[in-house]
């Protein structure tokens, strides 16, 4: 193992203790996950191409990375389930205390915010926490600071999830999360201009395929949209990255046709743009940080290899945000895209071998990316 790789896998377990200060029952399993994709990616990086024996081999080490990756979420879940059930918030949920919750907003839901209490107050007494609470009825969006007071209550019999309070007053006290903050002021600002422009059904469609957001659709054309197998078009993936750079391209080679670095450039700030508007979802994140790494390669006069960017990608967005690596959109993405960079083309060959001649092309890619 080169000396690069120690440090890099140093860095990375240093990365992953801090990521685990507050859910510390994964940073070692998050660690060890690390570690292993630090080792696969520079193994790519050294090997160039891959030949038939490395592919087997770079796809054992992806499947070890996401293998760790579920045990460091689970391990995360249990933890967080243990500790839930002894928590300020559960206890003051099930006497149903009129209390006062302050924190900072990580989520929107149709009714509710999703937020992380750092304090809460019933009458005189008040503790400092750090727990999930979801807050009804409040204006707000993520990334704001928000105090909210109203009754704390359980989750419905028969379900999990954190305590629901049902805020009769509430204020925002300022910002805590800036990026989060900024992505979801650009998604509103966008929702806001689409809807004045459009009819609703037309704005539904243009939000649904930009940024995932489906509430201005009625169920009748989200069922036509699954009775036709389009339902994806309506759901935020790396996919919906892929379509805004080939646009993105097409127009600034238009514009600057020869300096390739000043093309990279003109490119980036589109798709960063796009990131925030999905609120930094992270199949989104893991695309564009890899295009963002091709851009790069390319414009050096390199040919871009695509394991090598996807692991660059990855090694950035855990070592920026080591909790990416126990949200399954994370781990599935990269786990899609590194299959099909590894088998597509290998399995389309072995399928094109079994198929009749005259029913080859689109068969045999399709099935062939499907199963990589």
């Amino acid at each position: 193992m080169s000396t690069q790789l120690l440090v890099a896998a140093a860095a990375c377990v240093a990365a992953g203790v801090a990521g685990g200060r507050s859910w510390p029952s994964h940073a070692l399993a998050w660690s060890a996950a690390c570690v292993v994709a630090l080792a696969a990616g520079a193994a790519a990086w050294r090997a160039g191409r891959i030949d038939e024996s490395r592919r087997w081999t770079h796809g054992a080490g992806v499947v070890s990375v996401l293998l760790a990756a579920a045990a460091s979420g689970a391990a995360d879940a249990a933890w967080r389930s243990a500790a839930a059930r002894e928590g300020v918030l559960p206890v003051l949920a099930r006497a149903e205390r009129v209390v006062e919750v302050c924190g900072v907003v990580t989520g929107r839901r149709p009714r509710s915010l999703d937020m992380s209490a750092r304090s809460v107050a019933d009458g005189a007494d008040r503790w400092a926490i750090r727990e999930p609470v979801l807050v009804s009825e409040a204006a707000a969006r993520p990334g704001h600071k928000l105090c909210a007071r109203g009754s704390l209550v359980s989750p419905r019999r028969g379900r999990s999830g954190p305590p629901l309070l049902a805020a009769d007053d509430s204020r925002v006290t300022g910002v805590g999360a800036p990026i989060r903050f900024a992505a979801g002021a650009v998604r509103a600002r966008f929702s806001a201009a689409a809807q004045d422009v459009l009819p609703r059904r037309q704005a539904g469609l243009l939000l649904g395929m930009t940024d995932g957001d489906i509430e201005l659709l009625d169920d009748r054309t989200l069922e036509d949209f699954r009775t036709t197998g389009l339902a994806h078009l309506v759901a935020v993936s790396g996919s919906n990255v892929a379509v805004v750079l080939v646009v993105v391209m097409l127009v600034v080679r238009r514009i600057v046709p020869r300096r390739r670095v000043l093309r990279a450039l003109l490119a980036v700030p589109p798709l960063v743009f796009f990131a925030f508007l999905t609120a930094l979802e992270a199949s989104v994140l893991r695309a564009v940080v890899t295009a963002g790494v091709v851009l790069a390669v390319t414009s050096s006069g390199r040919i871009a290899d695509g394991l090598r960017a996807a692991a660059v990608a990855f090694i950035v967005l855990v070592l920026a945000s080591p909790d990416l690596m126990s949200h399954p959109g994370f781990q599935l993405s990269f786990g899609a895209t590194v299959g099909l960079i590894l088998w597509a083309r290998p399995l389309t060959d072995r399928v094109l071998a079994l198929v009749p001649e005259g029913r080859r092309g689109g068969f045999a890619q399709a099935a062939a990316v499907a199963v990589a």
